[in-house]
């Protein structure tokens, strides 16, 4: 298992699910695959998810993932999330995870995130991300590179 490449997680509508959970999930992830360079996390209606959670999980996968550079992160209609989760995900971004290619993020009808922080959010994350190939945010395109054909000699 510690060989593992990728890793896809759907707590879709896992109410029960807390930042305790949560906490425990990810040092698990963390620390026992450290090789993971894809991993896909949905935590859509999770509505026990707080600030606090995100900072943790997002702590323990900027300081052991550090070959990640396919990362998806789900927490449309997480009713509990506010600006500093997009703070934290920003800072751990640009701080350990800046090997990054593929980036989704979604906040989508997470009432107490303000359209000013995601705008910040999807400006500093591209101009931090050298690697960066595409990024998805609430749903939206936001970044693709396009690839240049070869030049022909």
């Amino acid at each position: 298992m510690k060989s593992l490449k990728e890793l896809s997680f759907n707590f879709y509508y896992c109410l029960n699910i807390g930042d305790g959970g949560l906490s425990s999930l990810s040092k698990e992830i963390c620390t026992g695959l450290r090789g993971l360079t894809k991993l896909n996390l949905n935590f859509c209606y999770c509505e026990r998810l707080s600030d606090w959670g995100i900072k943790n999980l997002l702590k323990d996968i900027g300081q052991n993932l550090k070959k990640l550079n396919f990362l998806v992160l789900d927490f449309n209609s997480c009713v509990k999330l506010t600006d500093r989760s997009l703070r934290t995900i920003t800072s751990e971004v640009r701080k350990n995870l800046n090997k990054i290619q593929f980036l989704q993020i979604d906040f989508r009808s997470c009432p107490k995130v303000t359209s000013g922080s995601s705008n910040l959010m999807r400006k500093d994350l591209i101009q931090c991300l050298p690697n960066l190939q595409s990024f998805v945010f609430d749903g939206k395109r936001i970044f693709e590179k396009s690839i240049e054909p070869a030049s022909e000699k």
